[in-house]
């Protein structure tokens, strides 16, 4: 499925969050979780995200 038909499907507002999500990107919003394991039956959840490298949120170690 492309991600703008995901998009549409999930009720995501832009096909380019979907690509960012698929790449790894940025990790999705509680909201945009929760559309994607509906929009998916639950067959892609919140744990298949928690391996991702999201610079965004990356903790830097303190000297």
């Amino acid at each position: 499925m492309s991600d703008a038909a995901f998009a549409r499907r999930s009720g995501i507002n832009l096909r380019q969050i979907v690509n960012r999500y698929r790449k790894g990107i940025c990790f999705p919003t509680p909201t945009n979780l929760r559309r994607i394991r509906e929009a998916t039956n639950g067959q892609v959840t919140a744990d298949d995200f928690v391996d991702q490298h999201c610079p965004a949120v990356e903790v830097q170690p303190q000297p």
